[in-house]
């Protein structure tokens, strides 16, 4: 049963992180190993070609965009009446 609660919070993450930006997706999926393996902030920022205090902005952006996403809301509702 756990492990299907899991698989559920994870379409849910998808979802959410697929409604924003492309950039901000694919730093939130490497900072947080959400669909690979973690990468430090300095990895990304490598990979992004960009200083790692702007890493941190984007980040703080995209998590920002999360939390006041309404979609993103009813999601993660749905899925905690689930459990």
């Amino acid at each position: 049963m756990r492990r299907l609660y899991k698989t559920e919070l994870h379409k849910v993450m998808n979802k959410a992180l697929y409604s924003l930006p492309k950039r901000f997706e694919k730093i939130l999926n490497m900072k947080y190993g959400i669909n690979n393996r973690k990468y430090t902030v300095e990895q990304i920022a490598k990979q992004f070609k960009l200083s790692k205090q702007r890493i941190y902005v984007e980040e703080k952006n995209a998590l920002k965009m999360l939390r006041e996403s309404k979609a993103y809301s009813e999601m993660l509702r749905i899925y905690l009446d689930m459990s």
